[in-house]
Parts: C-alpha cells; sequence; structure tokens
C-alpha cells in the first residue's frame, strides 16, 4: 500500500511526472521539427520580387512628382488632378542598365458643380538606376496584367512582350525623328524606352 494516497493519482495526471505514458517523446518531437524544418528549407521561394530599397515606391512616387505634369497631381478651388494608385512592377537589367517599372493612375475630377464623371489616366512609367524618370506611357490598357520576369521580359497577361536582354530591331516611324525598338500591347503601339549607359 501507499504511503500518500495520492502518489498513484499524481503518477497518471501530472503531465510533468515520470509516467512512462504522460512523458512526451523528444525522439518523436525532434523528428517533427526536423520534418517541419526540411520543408520550409525546399520551398521554393525564387519569384519573390525583392526591391532595391524597401521604400522604393515612395521614391518613384517622389520622381514622378519631381518629373512634372503629367505625373504630378495638382488642383485648385474648382478641380483637381491627384494621384489615385500607385504600383511597383519591378527592376530589370538592360544593357544599358538598371530599368525600374512603375505603374501609376491619376484621377481628373470634374470640375466642382459639373454633372461630367472623373476621368482616369494611366501611366507605365520607365525610371533609371537613380530612380529618376526617364520616360512614359500613356495606357488605356490594364496596366495590372503588366508583370516582369527572367530579370528582364515584360509580360502583359501572361504573354511576353519584349526582352530588355534582346530588343527588338529599331525602326522609324512616320513621325519620329530617329530609329526605335517598338512594341505593341493591346493594339497600342509604343516606343521601348531607352538611353546611354552610365559612365
Amino acid at each position: 500500500m501507499l504511503s500518500d494516497p495520492y502518489s498513484l493519482y499524481s503518477l497518471r495526471t501530472d503531465p510533468y511526472s515520470l509516467s512512462p505514458y504522460y512523458l512526451p517523446s523528444r525522439l518523436v518531437n525532434r523528428a517533427i521539427l526536423y520534418l517541419a524544418l526540411l520543408s520550409i528549407a525546399r520551398a521554393d521561394f525564387s519569384d519573390d520580387r525583392v526591391p532595391a530599397s524597401p521604400d522604393i515606391l515612395s521614391c518613384v512616387i517622389a520622381a514622378a512628382d519631381r518629373h512634372g505634369d503629367p505625373l504630378r497631381s495638382h488642383g485648385d478651388a474648382l478641380s483637381a488632378y491627384y494621384l489615385c494608385s500607385a504600383r511597383y512592377v519591378g527592376e530589370c537589367r538592360a544593357s544599358f542598365g538598371i530599368v525600374h517599372l512603375a505603374v501609376l493612375g491619376f484621377t481628373r475630377s470634374a470640375e466642382r458643380g459639373s454633372r461630367h464623371p472623373a476621368r482616369g489616366h494611366s501611366f507605365v512609367v520607365f525610371l533609371d538606376e537613380s530612380l529618376a524618370v526617364r520616360s512614359f506611357w500613356r495606357t488605356d490598357f490594364d496596366d495590372a496584367a503588366l508583370s516582369l520576369r527572367d530579370g528582364s521580359k515584360i509580360y502583359y497577361g501572361g504573354q511576353p512582350t519584349f526582352d530588355y536582354a534582346n530588343l527588338p530591331k529599331p525602326t522609324k516611324l512616320p513621325n519620329e525623328d530617329s530609329e526605335s525598338p517598338h512594341v505593341v500591347i493591346d493594339g497600342q503601339l509604343f516606343v521601348i524606352p531607352t538611353w546611354n549607359a552610365p559612365k
């Protein structure tokens, strides 16, 4: 007979007791932890885009504002033209350096008292390595479908449009002064922005 009538009860219910029924298996715990760590280590994060700077989007917006119209918000007592959306697409490598791509959306409000609706304006903005605006496209297509893959390829809706590492042959259109590479996206013709490499 046990001297302590509660000793048997405590052995079976106390999770910190030495009972083999309640003592957790360190071997099992270690195996579970190992499998969890292994699954994390083998996870594929190759599509994650790490921006050049955590505040890259605010830098792009500031650069657009410095560039001026039509990439700058302004207004008066009657109407306003203001930035309503901004998205950093990513950076790609070209033969002349780094190209940053961003999409900016602006709204032009109707004049106060007018019954006309507000109008939206979308731009794809190209910036150089120093985050200075070099060029932009005024777009009518769904710019949310624009993406960057493989470091230099610009995609629209899952389809490749052009590759900064392998630009199309330059051509000269009637209304242009010099030859430039072009691309057609959703029926719109654009000049692919290029500039001289920094020395």
